[in-house]
């Protein structure tokens, strides 16, 4: 694998499936998500870390199966809005990967990709899809801190999420994290008050099945000690909220655990304050959904039991709007049809986050700097290998460039696809073979929208040396980015035309 890298695919989904916690089963009763099941998707995530079988389909078995774990752990109405923000995070990874290059280490990369792609993003996600599926209307309650599921910073050092909400759990009962957690005296109690503990004291991160048995036998025996002890009664839905709030306190602590250690303070610190700027301006908009939705039901005497449609059809039209009109107005900017003053003053009507990146450029800095060389190096290795005079010497002399300006190790793809568009050229394909398969895999993530004309070559060249294997692990590739294949395109990969795609390319020519 190269060293200048985005995360593979299988590295992000087991991320997210380390993030959410949900994996492990020790206390759970779920028939239907045994041991046995819990082996065979790991087996399957690692499958999937090696790219082995149907890309897509494994994510997508993937997915499929957090969506189940997720589902049997938080509301209908959560799950929902959980997993569209999942599926909007893992689509701007996709997009990234397809359209952007890297000259970054993997951990650099990673770092990017949060501040510049999902920070910006993920708080419109967030506000889109809660009101999206209306998930006011189970009328949880969450903790008076505005922003309760991120780290703040304290006199002794970070205060996770995690903290924020068990505290919160322990003030709305009434009563200390003793009485909470060891609300009578037996061995199961104990066990949960020393974990709780050790959870506060930040010693570690439990699963989600195991803080959830933790606080359900809590609420149990704190039902049970209420008149003897003098505790508050918790309500049906604070117990649901509590439990809605340590999910996802879990897993923001998780993730921003594991941002403080990859990635250092500044990075976390970043991320949250970017985070908190865009959240505050997208309350705005929040409260446009939430008016023209109230307009609409008043106006037209709405049925509550059409609410929730309502409220999914207005929250998307309005996203889609919004991006809509954004997008027209900075391409009128970037093709100087009119004036950056001009683009706030058509964007100021949308509000104050239309309108940050104009009044609040320095939070969309890049983390990073282009190294120098950099952009002419790739237009030059991409002029040479397009030049119909290249030969060896050229190329040769291309790469004792790169070495002199300490750029090979970030353009690792160049030289052998440069050396496979070379003996192609001249109808050496057993020879070309070896350097498009190295380009290929060494630009699979790095290389962004220059892989298209080197997966289409690689998928050719495969054929054409009678690789099959290789040529769908190409074709899978590509289906991935969304690539089309020649004498693919829209067609759907079956065996059958897989191998009359393979055939055709094993004798077709094309200009490269």
């Amino acid at each position: 694998m190269n060293s200048v890298s985005f995360p593979t695919q299988g590295e992000v989904i087991q991320f997210v499936f380390d993030a959410l916690g949900i994996m492990p089963r020790k206390h759970e009763d779920d028939s239907s998500f045994d041991q046995t099941r819990k082996k065979s998707t790991q087996k399957a995530l690692q499958r999937l870390a090696k790219e082995e079988g149907v890309l897509d389909q494994r994510l997508g078995e993937m997915i499929q199966t957090l969506s189940y774990l997720v589902a049997g752990s938080i509301p209908p109405r959560e799950s929902l809005a959980l997993g569209d923000m999942l599926c909007d995070l893992l689509d701007i990874y996709r997009d990234t990967l397809r359209s952007e290059g890297t000259f970054l280490t993997k951990s650099e990369t990673v770092k990017w990709i949060l501040l510049d792609r999902i920070v910006p993003r993920l708080p419109i996600s967030v506000a889109k899809h809660l009101q999206r599926y209306n998930v006011a209307a189970d009328s949880l309650i969450v903790p008076p801190d505005t922003y309760w599921y991120l780290p703040s910073k304290g006199d002794d050092g970070w205060i996770w999420p995690l903290e924020k909400v068990m505290r919160w759990a322990y003030e709305l009962a009434g009563t200390s994290i003793k009485n909470f957690h060891r609300a009578e005296y037996c061995e199961t109690q104990e066990k949960n008050l020393e974990s709780a503990k050790k959870w506060l004291a930040d010693i570690h991160i439990p699963s989600w099945p195991a803080l959830l048995e933790n606080f359900n036998q809590s609420f149990v025996a704190l039902g049970r000690g209420q008149d003897k002890q003098e505790l508050l009664a918790l309500s049906d839905t604070q117990k649901v909220s509590i439990r809605m709030a340590l999910f996802v306190a879990r897993a923001s602590t998780y993730i921003s655990k594991e941002v403080l250690i990859h990635l250092g303070k500044t990075a976390l610190d970043e991320a949250c304050s970017r985070y908190q700027i865009i959240a505050d301006c997208v309350e705005d908009d929040k409260q446009r959904v939430s008016r023209s939705v109230q307009q609409i039901i008043v106006r037209n005497g709405i049925a509550s039991n059409e609410w929730d449609e309502l409220w999914f059809d207005i929250s998307t039209d309005y996203w889609v709007q919004f991006a809509d009109r954004q997008y027209r107005v900075m391409q009128g900017l970037q093709h100087n049809q009119i004036s950056e003053v001009q683009a706030m003053e058509m964007l100021r009507s949308l509000g104050r986050l239309a309108v940050l990146p104009f009044e609040k450029p320095g939070i969309f800095k890049l983390p990073h700097s282009i190294p120098p060389g950099f952009s002419k190096a790739v237009l030059d290795g991409l002029a040479l290998r397009k030049s119909p005079e290249i030969n060896t010497e050229k190329i040769e002399a291309y790469a004792r460039n790169l070495d002199d300006q300490s750029l090979r190790r970030v353009l690792e793809w160049m030289i052998p696809w440069q050396m496979a568009t070379y003996h192609y050229r001249t109808e050496r394909y057993e020879a070309a073979y070896p350097f498009i398969k190295d380009a290929f895999e060494k630009a699979q993530y790095c290389a962004g929208e220059n892989q298209y004309l080197l997966v289409n070559q690689y998928i050719e060249l495969a054929a054409k040396n009678d690789k099959w294997r290789d040529f769908k692990r190409g074709i899978q590739w590509a289906a991935y980015l969304g690539i089309e294949i020649r004498w693919l395109r829209k067609d759907e990969p079956t065996q059958e035309n897989l191998q009359f795609v393979f055939e055709i390319m094993k004798k077709a020519v094309y200009a490269v």
